[in-house]
């Protein structure tokens, strides 16, 4: 994918068809686009920003969409490439060559396929007009993601990387017959090595899996199957896994950042355990089991800071070009 698109993109071989965020206020410069092959993409170039390591959340990306290439069936997070912002004039004549803010740099961008789905709180939306009651739409659209694929395949996403952003808006869906995972970069953010085994790396809130009984919330996949069995054909998925390709495809995707190899990474090891866990229990844990992963971690205290005894080593002034 990224050689045919980037030839395209570079020779200016596409046209704008809409600007999702235009990188003021603190977000990034996103854009729908159609190539002169006739694909649609999405370009998400992500800028510095005083909050996000932006590569780290790019390599969170590209790991949601190696996992689920190698799940095999069918996808649920677009195909995707993620690499370190090299400047292009066909990009200037879009953007400019300087960011609308000036302080802002361009760092890194992620490019996906787009899909023709609506995010999840417009379907919760028709499904309103459909039923007349909000109660009524957010039943309908509970029994359907409970009983989904596309929804268990992306709860398992989710609890692999601890993924804290499964809003309304950061999924999508053709009218509950697909469901697709999109802006998968707050994952890997809140975890923590100073456990043992499989717990590495968990963090306890209220956002990945809910407290008060289903809600049309951030976490519904997560919820939804919390304690459930895994399906026998994820489950088999599971257990003919490729995990040296998937070290092979992060590692390429950390070069391709400019980021250390993460194979031999705590964050790796945690993501591991997390998915041998599931596999041998034949289920996704428990609310109880969730949250026993690691008791009493604090979501204010940088995870850079925890994994490394105090010294910083993924800071915000290091993410850059």
């Amino acid at each position: 994918m990224r050689n045919r698109v980037k030839t395209q993109l570079e020779a200016g071989q596409f046209r704008v068809l809409k600007i999702i965020d235009d990188g003021t206020d603190h977000s990034n410069e996103i854009a729908v686009l159609a190539l002169n092959d006739g694909a649609k993409i999405v370009q998400k170039v992500m800028l510095t920003s005083h909050k996000y390591h932006q590569r780290r959340k790019a390599l969170t990306e590209a790991t949601h969409a190696i996992i689920d290439e190698l799940l095999g069936g069918s996808r649920v997070v677009p195909n995707t490439y993620v690499e370190a912002f090299t400047p292009y004039p066909a990009y200037h004549s879009i953007w400019g060559e300087v960011c609308k803010e000036p302080d802002r740099t361009r760092v890194c961008q992620v490019v996906h396929e787009y899909v023709e789905a609506v995010p999840g709180d417009e379907w919760r939306g028709q499904m309103l007009r459909e039923t007349g009651g909000l109660s009524q739409a957010d039943e309908r659209c509970r029994q359907v993601i409970e009983m989904h694929p596309d929804a268990e395949r992306i709860a398992l996403l989710d609890f692999l990387t601890i993924n804290q952003d499964r809003s309304a808006r950061n999924w999508l869906t053709n009218g509950g017959v697909r469901f697709y995972a999109i802006d998968n970069g707050m994952a890997w953010f809140h975890e923590y090595p100073d456990n043992d085994g499989w717990k590495i790396g968990c963090v306890i809130d209220d956002v990945l899996l809910q407290v008060e009984p289903w809600q049309f919330i951030s976490g519904v996949f997560t919820t939804s199957y919390a304690g459930q069995s895994v399906s026998r054909p994820l489950w088999w998925a599971m257990g003919n896994f490729d995990w040296k390709g998937f070290a092979d495809k992060l590692n390429a995707a950390c070069e391709m950042l400019g980021l250390p190899a993460l194979s031999d990474d705590w964050r790796y090891s945690g993501l591991k355990n997390r998915f041998d866990w599931m596999f041998s229990w034949k289920q996704f844990p428990t609310a109880d089991e969730y949250r026993a992963w690691h008791q009493g971690s604090e979501l204010m205290t940088p995870p850079e800071i925890v994994a490394s005894g105090g010294k910083v080593v993924w800071t915000q002034i290091e993410d850059k070009p």
